[in-house]
């Protein structure tokens, strides 16, 4: 998995964001895109454990939006995977869909962060 930025992020709507927002609005939008996501990731875990993967689509599908809104592109395309695996029941592939969710959410989320320090003003 990519360290770097850009591959992590659409900078061009982040930018945008802190734009239209200021750097106090894109914190608080992000802090609750983390706030959410972390939930939503939680409910598909737990979906996942309950062998109800239609449910585990439906959140994976809202953390495909959400992720899409603030510019966290890898975690949206992540998301989008995890959909596909859990509305076709391939359990063994939704689980590994899910880690890789994370990893990119962490690492989106570390970005973000930076992104909207070194450029908010």
């Amino acid at each position: 998995m990519s360290d770097n930025k850009a591959d992590h992020l659409e900078l061009g709507q982040i930018d945008g964001l802190i734009a239209a927002a200021g750097a106090d609005g894109a914190r608080e939008i992000v802090a609750a895109f983390h706030r959410s996501t972390l939930d939503l990731i939680e409910q598909i875990s737990a979906h996942l454990q309950q062998g109800a993967l239609d449910l585990a689509a439906s959140a994976a599908h809202a953390v495909k939006g959400s992720a899409a809104n603030v510019g966290a592109v890898r975690v949206a395309e992540a998301a989008a995977h995890l959909e596909v695996m859990c509305k076709e029941q391939n359990h063994d592939a939704s689980g590994e869909a899910l880690n890789t969710v994370r990893g990119h959410f962490e690492a989106a989320n570390n970005h973000l962060t930076e992104h909207i320090e070194a450029n908010g003003r």
